[in-house]
């Protein structure tokens, strides 16, 4: 349940990840799903506590790429935030701005 990653300027984050599974059927072809959101962290508290909200074998929404039907959550959305896409573009920006100005010294 816990996620270990390397955080945008060298420290460790701990992400809590809930365990869930779930089957669900598309165009009569069925498929098990593990994900419950797209990009999302959770704290220790809300990762054990939020699974309790899909109790096992009652019937929930699937949300599905219907391009790629085995790609799929519980909890849709999941997209980057605003402040968070601007951050990563604005540091990509200054990577590559220093990489053209150590490119140009030598």
């Amino acid at each position: 349940m816990q996620s270990i990653g390397q955080g945008k300027f060298g420290g460790q984050y701990y992400a809590w990840i809930p365990e869930v599974e779930y089957e669900y059927t598309v165009a009569g072809v069925e498929y098990r799903g593990r994900t419950l959101a797209f990009n999302r962290r959770y704290s220790k508290a809300d990762a054990l506590v939020v699974p309790h909200s899909f109790p096992t074998g009652r019937q929930v929404a699937v949300y599905f790429d219907p391009t790629h039907p085995g790609r799929s959550v519980l909890v849709p959305g999941g997209r980057y935030r605003p402040i968070e896409l601007a951050s990563d573009i604005l540091l990509l920006l200054l990577g590559l701005g220093l990489l053209l100005l150590a490119t140009r010294g030598s």
